[in-house]
C-alpha cells in the first residue's frame, strides 16, 4: 500500500489491490476527483530520417557524393596536370643543357684574329679544348710579362702533342721556331742547357734557343723524364735570366714552355708504371690542363662508313676508364682499325688486332658482356 494526494484536488489517496488493477481510495471510497488535470498530449517523435521528395534518398546522397569525387579529381588532376607541364619544362630545360654541352664539347674550325695578319688564320678542324689552350698561351703575367707554363696531362692517344704545336702555329710562331723535345729517364742535363765541347765551345739546345730568342717548346713525355736533370731547367721555367753553357742569358719576352704527360708527377700509376715521381720545385711552375680524349673530332677525322666502328672503340675505350683497368684503348686504336680496315682487312681482325689482343681476359669479358663485341 502506498499513499500519495490526488494532483487535481489534493485529497489524500491510498493504493488498493483489486486483481490485476490499483484503485486509488478517499475516506469514502474509490476517490473521485472534481477537478481533475488536463494533459497535453504528446507531439508526435519525430523521424530520424525527414521524408524526401520524389528523387530524394539514397539516390540523391549517392549523387552528391558522386558529385563531390568528381570535383575532387578533377581538382587532383587539374593539380597533375600543373606537374606534368611542370615536368616537360624542366625536361625541355635538360635537354637544352645537354645539347649545349654537345655543342660545347664537339671540336670546332677555329679561326685566329691578329690584329698584325691582314686575314684570320684557319686551324681546320681542332680539339674542343684548343681554342682555350691558345687563350691561355696568350696570357702574361703582371709582375714580369712571362707567358705562363703549361703541363697538358691526359692519357696516351689524346691529341697533346698535335694540339701543341697548332696553338704555336695559332700564336703566330714560325716553323722553325715551334720545336718538341721528348724526355725519358736517360735524358741529360746537357741536353737541356748545353755543354762546352773538347775546344771550349759552348754547345746550344733548343731549349737556349726558345728561352733566348723566343719561339714556342713542348717537353714531351715529361713526367718520364729523370728529376735530376729536369730540376736544372727551373730556372729556365720561372726566372726572366738563366744560366746556359754559354753562360747567364736574359729570357726573351715571346717564349713558350708547355709540357706534356700522362700523369701530374706524381709518380706511377696502374696504367703508367714507368712515370716518375717529379720534384716539387719542378711541378709548382706548371699549371696544368686535364686533357680529355675528343671522340668527336676522332669520328670527324675519318669517313662516315667507318663511325660504328670508332662508336665500339669509344664504348670499349669507356667503359675501361670506368673501371679503372690496366688495358687502355684510345682515338689510336680508331685510327689504325680504320686503317686496316681500308687495308681489306676483316673486321673481326682488326678487333682481334687493335683491341682484345691488348687486353686481359676479364677485361675482355667485361666489354663483351656490357654489349661491346
Amino acid at each position: 500500500m502506498s499513499k500519495i494526494n490526488c494532483k487535481g484536488c489534493s485529497t489524500p489517496l491510498e493504493s488498493r489491490a483489486q486483481g490485476s488493477k490499483t484503485l486509488w481510495m478517499d475516506s469514502s471510497g474509490v476517490h473521485d476527483c472534481p477537478t481533475p488535470v488536463e494533459f497535453a498530449p504528446k507531439e508526435p517523435r519525430k523521424p530520424i530520417l525527414e521524408p524526401k521528395a520524389p528523387g530524394g534518398g539514397i539516390a540523391d546522397i549517392v549523387s552528391k557524393l558522386t558529385e563531390e569525387l568528381v570535383n575532387s579529381a578533377s581538382a587532383d588532376l587539374a593539380e597533375l596536370r600543373s606537374a606534368v607541364e611542370a615536368l616537360d619544362s624542366k625536361v625541355a630545360d635538360v635537354e637544352e643543357v645537354r645539347e649545349e654541352l654537345r655543342r660545347a664539347s664537339e671540336a670546332r674550325v677555329i679561326h685566329i684574329v691578329n690584329p698584325e695578319r691582314p686575314e684570320p688564320l684557319n686551324m681546320g678542324r681542332q680539339h674542343y679544348q684548343f681554342a682555350e689552350l691558345v687563350s691561355l698561351l696568350n696570357c702574361r703575367r703582371l709582375n714580369d710579362g712571362m707567358h705562363p707554363n703549361l703541363w697538358l696531362t691526359g692519357a696516351p692517344g689524346g691529341f697533346k702533342t698535335t694540339a701543341v704545336l697548332s696553338a704555336f702555329t695559332a700564336l703566330g710562331i714560325p716553323e722553325e721556331k715551334r720545336h718538341v723535345v721528348s724526355l725519358s729517364a736517360q735524358t741529360s742535363e746537357a741536353k737541356l742547357v748545353g755543354y762546352r765541347d773538347a775546344n771550349g765551345r759552348a754547345v746550344e739546345t733548343v731549349v737556349q734557343e726558345v728561352f733566348t730568342e723566343g719561339g714556342g717548346l713542348l717537353f714531351d713525355e715529361i713526367d718520364n723524364s729523370n728529376p735530376n736533370a729536369l730540376t736544372i731547367v727551373n730556372a729556365v721555367m720561372s726566372n726572366i735570366v738563366a744560366g746556359f753553357a754559354s753562360g747567364t742569358e736574359k729570357r726573351h719576352p715571346d717564349c713558350h714552355f708547355v709540357a706534356a704527360g700522362n700523369t701530374k708527377g706524381q709518380g706511377a700509376n696502374m696504367r703508367h708504371i714507368g712515370r716518375m715521381t717529379l720534384d716539387g720545385a719542378t711541378t709548382n711552375r706548371y699549371s696544368f690542363i686535364h686533357w680529355f680524349y675528343d671522340w668527336s673530332m676522332t669520328k670527324d677525322l675519318l669517313p662516315e662508313r667507318h663511325h660504328q666502328f670508332v662508336e665500339l672503340v669509344r664504348g670499349i675505350s669507356e667503359l675501361l676508364d670506368s673501371k679503372d683497368t690496366q688495358s687502355l684503348v684510345s682515338p689510336r686504336q680508331a685510327f689504325d682499325g680504320v686503317a686496316f680496315l681500308e687495308g681489306g682487312i676483316t673486321l673481326e681482325r682488326v678487333k682481334e688486332l687493335t683491341l682484345w689482343s691488348r687486353m686481359t681476359v676479364a677485361d675482355k669479358e667485361a666489354c663483351n658482356q656490357a654489349g661491346w663485341r
